[in-house]
């Protein structure tokens, strides 16, 4: 009350009592991540609503379409991140897998892969919470990104992780979003994948 009564943000009072902001919402990283997936280019199932573009004209050939975008979602519990924040990311997965029809796979890491599975509803998801995130240690993602290799092909990846990753490896989806987290946005190490974006999110870590 009394903050409010010395101005909007205007004495250093006020300024103090503000809660931190991300540089970057946290979760538009994420939805980016599912469109991302959304954009690549599909062969899930066959439709008579797209024409086949081998067959332009005449008898109406069925063509593609993507119907169930694949999406990984990497996070580094090495203690780059608290517990209210894994949570949060976690139950945002849920919400835009169910809204694009979406097949969500987690890997959670530290210098090693420590829980991972494919996200199923809210039980399921508040099982690999809390399995996941029960773990600290070094940083290294190396096995992650290769677990997420050979789980399938993903149209997207996102990577919640501090940065404090090298060398990076290869990019094991056709699209990677690197989230770089730390009270500066995260800074990474080394160099990331060459097609991979990075972005930051500030946060009191």
């Amino acid at each position: 009350a009394s903050a409010r009564a010395l101005g909007k943000g205007n004495s250093p009072f006020a300024q103090a009592l503000e809660p931190s902001k991300a540089t970057f919402d946290w979760r538009k990283v994420i939805r980016s991540g599912f469109e991302a997936g959304m954009n690549s280019a599909g062969y899930d199932r066959q439709t008579y609503s797209r024409r086949n573009r081998r067959n332009p004209e005449g008898c109406l050939l069925p063509g593609w379409q993507e119907c169930a975008p694949k999406i990984a979602i990497c996070f580094d519990v090495s203690g780059s991140m608290s517990a209210e924040w894994r949570c949060a990311i976690m139950a945002e997965s849920i919400k835009l897998a169910s809204l694009y029809s979406a097949r969500v796979y987690w890997v959670a890491h530290t210098d090693r892969v420590v829980a991972s599975g494919w996200l199923s509803g809210e039980k399921g998801a508040l099982s690999a919470t809390q399995e996941a995130f029960s773990h600290t240690g070094g940083t290294d993602c190396q096995e992650a990104y290769e677990l997420i290799r050979k789980s399938g092909s993903f149209d997207s990846m996102i990577h919640f992780t501090d940065c404090d990753v090298g060398p990076w490896p290869e990019m094991p989806s056709r699209k990677l979003i690197v989230a770089g987290l730390g009270l500066n946005g995260g800074e990474p190490r080394s160099k990331i994948p060459e097609r991979a974006k990075l972005v930051r999110i500030e946060t009191p870590l």
